[in-house]
């Protein structure tokens, strides 16, 4: 009777290029070679793990799938097309070979002839093998990520979409390659194709901003009455219009809007040659923003400008006088703010309860003396739509605040086993699961990342690595060495958090002991500051339906008992067990 061997046999494809050999190619190849290796020898049970995912990094869903079978011990031989099928970071790849020596699991790559068995220490040269096709994989994955890039470039600079949302009055329409760019790898390219009963729309906002004198916000009021619809909201605000009117994918692009983008501060080399604005066509723009994580604003002389396929329906004379206006405008002064500061709830706090708007405060002129003002609330909705969203009745901000000082002082001893409560198991929870789980998770990775290093240097130790394969292993231990740092910056900052912690434990102290001590007419006395201070912890929100207003207090109930610490970290108790006080 044939002994049982179980092989896993891994395929992936990249979805970004879309080419190569497909998964179930890969899985028949593997297939045959293990079948030639072990099936007579073996009774042989396949399990076979696919990934449609960049090879960038280890985080596939199946790729760890399998690594958590080799560590249960569930697998002794791995099979793949090519080593580059694992991954394309040579850290990782080198780093899947130690672990397969750890479980001395076996490794076949079939187009790569690579065979390498952990039991075998003197092959030597297999895993030079397997280190240099590991480096050879991370340098034609920069060369894919370059690749990419060049692509992009190429179809921005010739006005395709490249994805995303598309403008207002237009569709993203996905057409064939045939020829129609040379040299660039994509199969399909994406166009605007306008949207007619959309694009009727852009031409009245386009007009009107033009013909009257109308803010932002009056234009999309007006929008939004003559029953307009967005598709990324339920109205039309400033923002959205200013957008449109400002958008080149609407205009004709024109010689003279080509001299204004280069009075504008556009650079010649991003914008095509002049001869090119034919009228006819309309603009499209890249880069606007940078592309690292913090997505700012990029310099308007980096933004690129090209002409796209589909045509323009502003005319470039139009385009400039709306642009011309903006700028005009953009220099005045904005109207003088008319919200209230001199009350209690902020409007981050207080919620609509017909719309579920934001609720803020502003000054009501008093109908006897015009100089003399009131706080009031209202909500932000009905103000924007001039009641046609919402038509909540305002309410008096000196009436809410004195009943929610009344509630507050009311609930005075309840709300004060709150503050204990929170103090004593919340706090201390999250305290203890940043002790206990990630600082440690933290620790165990740099070790981990170490542990590479070592990996890395004992490979450069066998002295038959050419010159271009140790810079890249070097290249590989920087890479850990600013994994390493970039850890031990976040353990300083979840040190910080448990320095925070502590800091809110005596801040508590601090409220407990001036709430115990504090009577009705001594909070009234303190700077509003002061009462928003202790209102934001006690109070979690506000709401005013019309009739009633409902306060939540952060108070749990009988539900939030000793048992209930274990779940506390993930900041679920204060949302699910809030009470709904009695309404006044």
């Amino acid at each position: 009777m044939k002994l049982k061997f179980v092989v896993a046999i891994y395929a992936r494809k990249s979805v970004i290029l879309k080419k190569g050999d497909t998964l179930n190619t890969q899985e028949d190849k593997c297939r045959k070679l293990a079948e030639y290796y072990y099936g007579d020898e073996y009774e042989l049970s396949t399990k076979c793990y696919t990934d449609e995912k960049s090879g960038k990094d280890m985080d596939r869903e199946q790729m760890q799938k399998m690594i958590a079978s080799i560590k249960d011990r569930k697998i002794q031989a791995v099979f793949v097309y090519k080593l580059d099928r694992l991954g394309r970071n040579a850290t990782d790849l080198l780093n899947f070979i130690e672990l397969l020596k750890e479980y001395k699991v076996k490794l076949h790559c079939v187009e790569d002839k690579v065979d390498y068995d952990p039991a075998d220490e003197n092959d030597i040269m297999t895993r030079f093998l397997i280190m240099f096709l590991s480096l050879m994989a991370e340098m034609e994955r920069n060369n894919i990520r370059q690749r990419i890039i060049a692509t992009k470039d190429s179809l921005s600079r010739r006005g395709f979409w490249l994805g995303g949302t598309a403008p207002y009055g237009f569709e993203s329409v996905k057409v064939p390659n045939n020829g129609i760019i040379s040299g660039v790898d994509a199969k399909y390219l994406y166009i605007l194709s306008p949207i007619q009963k959309e694009m009727e729309m852009i031409e009245y906002i386009f007009k009107t901003y033009q013909d009257e004198k109308l803010s932002y916000g009056a234009l999309a009021d007006k929008c939004n009455d003559l029953g307009y619809k967005p598709r990324w909201a339920k109205m039309f605000d400033q923002h959205t219009i200013q957008d449109m009117l400002m958008n080149m994918a609407y205009v004709k692009a024109t010689k003279e809007v080509y001299d204004w983008l280069i009075s504008r501060g556009f650079s010649k080399d991003n914008i095509p040659e002049r001869e090119l604005f034919d009228g006819k066509h309309a603009l499209l723009t890249y880069g606007k923003t940078t592309g690292d994580s913090k997505r700012e604003d990029a310099p308007i002389d980096e933004w690129i400008v090209a002409i796209a396929p589909h045509e323009g329906i502003i005319e470039g004379k139009d385009w400039l006088k709306v642009q011309k206006k903006i700028l005009k405008n953009s220099g005045k002064k904005n109207k003088k703010n008319t919200k209230h500061n001199n009350v209690l709830i902020t409007s981050d706090m207080f919620v609509c309860g017909c719309c579920g708007g934001t609720i803020s405060s502003y000054n009501r002129k008093s109908r006897k003396d015009k100089e003399v003002h009131y706080p009031h609330y209202r909500c932000e909705n009905k103000r924007k739509r001039k009641g046609h969203l919402c038509n909540v009745e305002n309410i008096s901000a000196t009436e809410v605040d004195e009943k929610i000082i009344d509630a507050l002082f009311d609930r005075k001893e309840k709300i004060l086993g709150s503050i204990n409560y929170v103090k004593e198991h919340l706090l201390s929870a999250k305290g203890k699961n940043t002790r206990t789980n990630i600082i440690p998770k933290l620790e165990k990775e740099i070790k981990e990342q170490q542990k590479k290093i070592d990996n890395l240097v004992e490979n450069m130790a066998t002295g038959l690595l050419s010159k271009e394969v140790i810079e890249r292993i070097n290249t590989s231990i920087r890479e850990c060495n600013d994994r390493i740092e970039e850890l031990k910056e976040s353990i300083a900052k979840e040190n910080k958090k448990l320095a925070n912690i502590e800091e809110q434990h005596k801040n508590l102290d601090l409220i407990v002991e001036r709430l115990l001590n504090l009577s009705k007419e001594d909070f009234k006395n303190l700077s509003m500051d002061k009462k928003r201070e202790l209102i934001s912890i006690l109070i979690k929100k506000v709401v005013w339906d019309g009739e009633q207003v409902h306060v939540y207090f952060n108070v749990p109930d009988e539900v939030c008992g000793d048992d209930a610490t274990d779940f506390l970290f993930n900041e679920t108790a204060l949302t699910c067990v809030d009470m709904v006080k009695p309404h006044f």
